[in-house]
């Protein structure tokens, strides 16, 4: 497990159960490599990969699958009071996360470059009977995190479509203003965000 970066600035830590329940505020600069067959790869993408192809290779060969789906908003009020969760901003996404047999509902506040976010790990049987309300809502993507200049790139290389991305957190929003771009930036185009995406 990769321990080296900033972390997203949790803001509040709670206990609910045997489990514990991060309230943070992600701030989050994402980077598109490439879409259907279109590569946007910047100058500064050559000191992570010496290629669009290698990048491909070690994702293919080493990275996580998950699977993400996305619930209607109005089951966020229904969500946090099954388990027990105090909401403190105005709910614009309600995600589950399967990565490999763990399983996480997670809650985001509207915006792009930083938001809040509020996850919790949830059982499998819970899972499941919120997954079928996904229907039509899923992406599904491998994830490779590698060290890149003292931080964090998550590459996701999507499995249901021709569509790469990288994605890094950071302390503050001047350290991301001040990041040399991977790829295009956009982190703030709502279209690539994952729960537009999903299908």
């Amino acid at each position: 497990m990769l321990q080296w970066g900033p972390k997203p600035q949790v803001y509040k830590l709670l206990k609910i159960g045997n489990s514990i329940v991060t309230m943070s505020r992600e701030i989050e600069k994402k980077y598109l490599i490439r879409e259907n067959e279109v590569g946007y790869i910047t100058p500064a993408f050559f000191q992570l990969y010496q290629s669009l192809d290698d990048l491909v290779q070690e994702v293919n060969k080493c990275g996580k699958r998950i699977r993400q789906g996305y619930l209607p908003l109005s089951m966020a009020t229904v969500c946090s009071a099954r388990l027990g969760l105090e909401v403190e901003f105005e709910v614009d996404e309600v995600r589950l996360r399967d990565e490999k047999g763990t399983y996480y509902l997670t809650l985001k506040s509207k915006g792009g470059l930083s938001r809040s976010e509020l996850e919790k790990e949830i059982s499998s049987i819970l899972f499941k009977e919120l997954w079928s309300q996904t229907t039509g809502k899923v992406v599904e993507k491998l994830r490779l995190k590698k060290a890149y200049r003292g931080y964090i790139a998550e590459i996701d290389l999507y499995t249901d479509r021709d569509l790469i991305v990288i994605e890094i957190e950071f302390a503050t929003s001047a350290n991301a203003d001040r990041f040399s771009p991977l790829g295009r930036d956009v982190s703030n185009d709502a279209g690539y965000k994952n729960k537009n995406l999903a299908k």
